[in-house]
């Protein structure tokens, strides 16, 4: 076997779905903040209210199963996609009383995930 081939990671033609690095994961999502300093100051007052979920990897699982962010990038949905994901789950949160006040706001705790991910990126 050639060495090249060795470490090749699968072929898409075996039907492999390439994997997506949650850094440049991340930053897709992030691009939907006009204000991305507004955004870094809301997650990081929430991260202080919760510091359990100060970790980028965490951040990452919650947001990846929360709006399903694997299909929408692989998708190629776009911003107006992940802005109805973002409501749909941020309905379900406040359904499930998953609200959290942040500097006089009450957001849900997708949205605020989301804003402290910003801190990490």
């Amino acid at each position: 076997m050639l060495p090249a081939l060795a470490i090749a990671g699968p072929s898409r033609a075996l039907g492999k779905t390439p994997v997506i690095d949650d850094q440049r994961l991340a930053a897709a999502v992030l691009d939907v903040f006009a204000q991305p300093d507004t955004a870094r100051l809301m997650g990081s007052t929430y991260l202080k209210q919760r510091p359990h979920e100060a970790s980028f990897s965490n951040l990452m699982a919650h947001l990846k199963a929360d709006l399903v962010l694997l299909d929408w990038y692989r998708g190629g949905a776009g911003k107006p996609e992940l802005h109805t994901r973002l409501q749909a789950r941020a309905a379900i949160d406040y359904n499930n009383g998953e609200g959290v006040e942040v500097a006089g706001c009450y957001l849900s705790v997708t949205e605020l995930r989301v804003f402290a991910l910003s801190t990490f990126v």
